[in-house]
């Protein structure tokens, strides 16, 4: 498909899903002022009803995952690796299910944390990743002020020793990030310049190499560790309850060079960087001449125009081409004059598709070559102020980017726009440049006088000298002048700064402050494999369809979410991405995941990510975010994009995911395709590298899909494949139809927009996706869903509670999910065409701030079920919100065994079976 998917699989985007903006603030510490209680309910449907889960119910009920008594966190010692790679302590291996809190979420009171850890406990939660708590000031951070942020406040501490106290003695282990959004504000230790970084993730950066702020950061990784919990009687170094320490959140130099966060460093923290840069530069070359030769400095004669009637004057637009997708509607034609009197061309686009890239205006037939320099320029405007993007690109499947392609920000005025010169790191015979980003917002868009051509100088800028230490730090944009061989040594610059911060943190918490946890760097995606194979457990994050703001980052009334079902898109799917950046002899951790409210299809979340963590049989999943909140515990309605605990879908489905994974019902990959992934290799991937995704197994020319098969693992210095290992060569991938090598678990997208996932064990049965009328047979039993509002999606799941099969004496869970809502909630096609409930699949949906008001509302699902079970006694419960026995199902006795039906008239989302 043309152009870029807006619906991202990402590792985290920071956008992700950790990061936080002034928006935020107002969503989650003032959630009330994200209701709709003016707004009519757009079609409440008879298959809706309401369903809220209590936020502090921990009764013994059927879903209750913890029905024997519950050993406290850290009973049998400390978490370690065993000899395998996986978590362990000393009874044997062990599995994390969890959930972060965030801000105002990490200090409840007392009587709270009392009863949030017992509900956490009873969804099989086992533990908590405490994350954003060194943003603000009490009560929504760690601090007594952050005017400047030095000292630790009393009173939230108390908090946190009390919740993780409480959490500990219901089982729940703790994971503390150090360094996530603390805005380092400059006190008597920085120097003046850190004031004029006005982004908390950029000064995070400058805090991997200045010295002043690595400093603050041990100062605040002791105070918080070698502090003594008075309800446990321990230092958080001491406590096996503490199971990781994470030392910085999605953050890397080399990430912050791609994401363009080192292009504007104030005048003392780039002189720090171009010192150190420098004094790197003269240990590796004795000269000027000796750096030019071994960077490729060459300068190109100018050459001829590429474009073909870039400047319009051959009097029509052709062989310019216009892109039109989805319900993108738009024209072109010759309008005006652009600068100069030269001719212009406009752009008028009359209707949005759902995408960004849904229309585009671009010329192909370019024959592009690597290490070449190329200039761009032209003329645009538009008639309101809007961000159009610039770029080359293939002209043919998979048409991926080459290597540039640039934001431009037009006004209602001409401006000139120049880009010159640049490298491309791909030579492409059939190539195009590309104006896109233009299928969201109707409008018109003007270009005049656009021309490419090669020419100039490549690998230094005019001035640069070694003698004099005048080499300048490459940034994101003006290293597009640089040649590979400079861009390598940029890259071993950044990877030994980063590697001396990330080898001094991890020392002085297990030497210094003498942790006994288990450490974390960041995510594989911000980092390297190798950097951080330093470290005791390999990161991921991710997040399917997160929220997009196309104007200005975390715009809370201005933003879209693609309302896309994942299970539609194995080549994309989330799952996937995370299968390549497990590294072997490690365990493995998703510390943050999710598919971003309020996508309608969010009740696959954890379905799928249980399923294949399995498959690769990873160690940690930590969902993003049980809450964001300072208190409204009982919110009762869907409060965001990310927050669980009051979303009533995702926190059922937390019942037979969890099962699954911490009780191991779904069985390991049998092969494993590793991937030899030395440091030294590196290097050379960065080259075609960007942020949020640095290098990873799919660097190395692997099928992603492949994880859906096997189990997937990197194979980094200091470790040999194993001799039966497959290589990436020997898997022949499908298309569409993807079963595991256990042949448990089966991905069905055979059927465009109708994609169905099964699992099938022993002890949990899921089927997700699109699977109305159609009949899945299982051992034992067969199940038939029904229609449903979503055009037959539905997620539905069997759980084995006790006993060992449907046919023997036991007791099964049923969970049934579809769509969700809040009640007179707000719907748009964005940016602000109303649609009905439930919005249309592919969409790009908004809520502004209309999220709805409380109760929520879930819809209830039809579907048969049969069971062969001709001599047993069979009783069906439709549940309460609690788990609590609220209405018995009728079970008739039919040839073969028995049959019952679930629909939405028992305004369930779980039933109980018990065979006797």
């Amino acid at each position: 498909m043309k152009g870029n998917f807006s619906c991202i699989k990402i590792d985290t985007f920071i956008l992700t899903p950790g990061i936080i903006v002034l928006w935020i603030l107002i969503l989650f510490l003032f959630p009330g002022c994200l209701t709709g209680n003016s707004s009519p309910d757009q079609n409440p449907g008879k298959e809706l009803f309401d369903f809220v889960i209590p936020w502090d119910d921990d009764s013994k009920t059927a879903i209750n995952v913890h029905q024997e008594p519950i050993s406290p966190a850290g009973k049998e010692g400390f978490i370690i690796v065993n000899a395998d790679g996986h978590l362990a302590d000393r009874k044997g291996r062990v599995r994390f299910w969890g959930v972060n809190t965030c801000f105002g979420a990490n200090f409840p009171s007392h009587k709270d944390a009392e009863k949030i850890a017992r509900h956490m406990a009873k969804f099989g939660i086992n533990i908590v990743r405490f994350h954003h708590m060194d943003m603000f000031p009490a009560p929504n951070g760690i601090w007594e002020s952050t005017s400047p942020d030095r000292i630790l406040d009393n009173k939230q501490l108390d908090k946190l020793d009390y919740f993780i106290f409480q959490l500990k003695q219901n089982g729940i282990y703790a994971d503390l990030n150090l360094l996530v959004s603390r805005p380092f504000h400059r006190g008597t230790e920085l120097h003046p310049d850190i004031e004029k970084v006005k982004d908390w993730k950029d000064r995070a950066v400058i805090g991997m190499f200045d010295e002043d702020i690595i400093k603050l950061q041990k100062r605040y990784a002791k105070d918080l560790l070698t502090h003594k919990n008075p309800y446990t009687g321990q230092t958080y170094t001491e406590d096996p309850a503490l199971a990781f320490i994470e030392i910085n959140n999605e953050n890397g130099l080399i990430h912050a060079y791609l994401n363009g966060q080192l292009d504007d460093l104030p005048g003392y923290y780039k002189e720090e960087l171009e010192t150190l840069w420098n004094n790197w530069l003269k240990k590796r070359y004795s000269n000027q001449e000796e750096l030019e030769e071994a960077w490729n400095v060459t300068a190109y004669s100018p050459g001829n125009e590429m474009l073909v009637n870039g400047d319009f004057t051959a009097q029509k637009v052709q062989p310019w081409n216009l892109e039109k997708h989805d319900t993108a509607r738009a024209t072109t034609e010759l309008a005006g004059k652009g600068p100069g009197g030269n001719p212009a061309v406009k752009i008028d686009i009359t209707a949005p598709g759902s995408l960004s890239w849904h229309i585009q205006f671009n010329q192909s037939g370019l024959a592009i070559q690597k290490n070449v320099p190329y200039n761009l320029k032209f003329f645009a405007k538009a008639d309101k102020e809007r961000v159009i993007t610039a770029g080359i690109a293939m002209a043919h499947s998979p048409w991926q980017g080459l290597g540039f392609q640039a934001n431009v920000s037009l006004t209602k005025e001409w401006q000139e726009f120049v880009f010159s010169p640049f490298t491309l790191h791909t030579t492409d015979a059939a190539s195009r440049l590309n104006f896109s980003n233009m299928g969201l917002e109707t409008g018109a868009v003007w270009l005049s006088g656009v021309s490419l051509k090669q020419g100039g100088t490549i690998g230094i800028v005019p001035g640069e000298n070694l003698e004099t230490g005048t080499i300048e730090c490459f940034t994101f944009q003006k290293s597009r002048c640089r040649t590979d061989e400079g861009k390598k040594d940029w890259f071993r610059f950044l990877m030994e700064r980063e590697e001396s911060y990330w080898t001094g943190m991890r020392d002085y918490i297990k030497k210094e402050c003498k942790a006994q946890s288990l450490v974390f760097g960041t995510i594989v995606g911000c980092s390297t494999p190798s950097l951080m194979s330093g470290f005791d457990v390999i990161d991921s994050h991710s997040y399917w369809c997160h929220p997009v703001f196309p104007h200005q980052s975390w715009d809370y009334r201005d933003w879209y979410v693609e309302n896309q079902c994942m299970i539609n898109f194995p080549e994309r799917a989330t799952v996937t991405g995370l299968s390549m950046k497990a590294v072997q002899g490690f365990p493995h951790a998703v510390s943050e995941y999710n598919h971003s409210h309020p996508n309608t299809f969010q009740a696959e979340t954890f379905f799928l990510l249980a399923a294949y963590a399995s498959l690769q049989d990873w160690d940690v999943l930590i969902p993003f975010t049980y809450s964001h909140r300072t208190n409204e515990w009982g919110a009762g309605r869907i409060p965001n994009y990310f927050d669980i605990d009051q979303n009533p879908v995702k926190l059922a489905s937390f019942i037979p995911a969890a099962q699954a994974f911490l009780k191991y019902h779904i069985q390991p990959a049998r092969k494993q395709v590793s991937i030899p992934f030395p440091g030294d290799k590196e290097i050379e991937l960065l080259l075609t590298a960007h942020a949020w995704k640095l290098v990873d197994a799919s660097s190395k020319d692997i099928d992603e899909r492949t994880g859906l098969i096997h189990r997937v693992r990197l194979i980094t210095d200091g470790r040999e494949p194993d001799t039966h290992d497959l290589e990436p060569g020997d898997v022949s991938v499908p298309d569409r139809v993807f079963e595991s090598d256990t042949k448990e678990i089966l991905w069905d997208a055979s059927k465009p927009g109708k994609g169905v996932f099964t699992v099938n064990t022993e002890k949990t049965i899921f089927i997700a996706g699109f699977s109305a009328n159609e009949t899945f047979r299982f051992q034992g039993i067969t199940i038939q869903p029904g229609n449903t509002l979503q055009d037959g999606f539905s997620c539905i799941a069997l759980t084995l509670l006790e006993g060992e099969s449907p046919g023997k004496p036991s007791r099964f869970l049923i969970t049934a999910l579809g769509v969700e809502d809040n009640n007179h909630s707000k719907w748009y096609k964005y940016p602000d065409t109303p649609v009905p409930f439930p919005p249309p699949s592919g969409a790009a949906v908004t809520q502004k701030e209309y999220y709805g008001d409380p109760p929520s509302r879930v819809e209830g699902i039809s579907a048969q079920f049969t069971l062969s079970v001709n001599d047993k006694a069979v009783s069906v419960w439709a549940l309460d919100a609690k788990g609590g026995r609220q209405g018995e199902v009728p079970v008739a006795r039919k040839e073969g065994g028995i049959r019952f039906a679930i629909g939405p008239e028992y305004k369930a989302v779980w039933y109980e079976i018990v065979v006797e």
